[in-house]
């Protein structure tokens, strides 16, 4: 009886892992389906391992009858995890793909936007000056005239300066995303050129080997 039971804890403590993955509440249907039907999988499989005989030949006659049954489990969850790590895959590289795109456009938004700011500050300030000025022009302060126009001047010199500082990192950021984007279509164009290529030789080959052309059998020519 003892020993029954050590066995017992021993069976749980080595599949832990698969007690543990029991409990994970709020699930999806379909994953609460897909996991019911590898839990049932994983059991079986589990009982074909421990299921005990009489003899050392019994246990082995019982492992041979379960053998087949045992090797499809297995096939099903090769092709289980092989088609899950083929859709991660695919969505890993259609989700970069998608993030470089937005990012793109996100970019050449915010440079028209900053562009077009610019412009109204610079034709705000113009108008500013040309007020000024005429302000200026009727009274007698012309030295207070003098520092105002300094003033402006570098005020409008830092704008530029910001200005350029922005757009050069805006298209810094954007020739990055560009060359990416060609990276990661540089590898689809090879294999189209590749496919196209074989099509080629195949059509050439075909043609080749119906014998001589329509030209040649109305000359008498057919070739070597």
């Amino acid at each position: 009886m003892g020993s029954i039971e050590a066995n017992r804890e021993d069976q749980a403590a080595a599949f832990s892992w698969w007690w543990d993955s029991h409990n994970h509440p709020h699930q999806s249907q379909w994953l609460e389906a897909t996991l019911s039907d590898l839990n049932e999988k994983t059991k079986l499989m589990l009982n074909i391992i421990e299921e005990d005989g009489d003899s050392f030949a019994k246990r082995a006659e019982m492992f041979y009858k379960r053998k087949p049954t045992l090797i499809n489990l297995l096939e099903d969850f090769y092709k289980s995890h092989r088609s899950l790590a083929e859709k991660y895959d695919q969505l890993r590289s259609e989700l970069i793909q998608a993030s470089h795109l937005r990012s793109f456009s996100s970019l050449h938004s915010l440079k028209v936007q900053t562009i077009h700011k610019c412009e109204k500050e610079v034709k705000a300030l113009k108008t500013q000056v040309e007020t000024d000025q005429e302000s200026y022009e009727e009274s007698d302060g012309e030295k207070m005239w003098d520092e105002k126009i300094s003033e402006l001047i570098d005020e409008n010199i830092q704008q530029q300066a910001e200005l350029i500082r922005r757009n050069k990192y805006q298209n810094e950021t954007i020739q990055k995303l560009r060359d990416e984007n060609k990276r990661l279509k540089s590898p689809l164009a090879g294999h189209k050129a590749d496919d196209l290529k074989r099509q080629n030789q195949s059509q050439f080959s075909r043609s080749k080997s119906k014998g001589p052309s329509f030209l040649g059998r109305l000359t008498g020519c057919t070739g070597s």
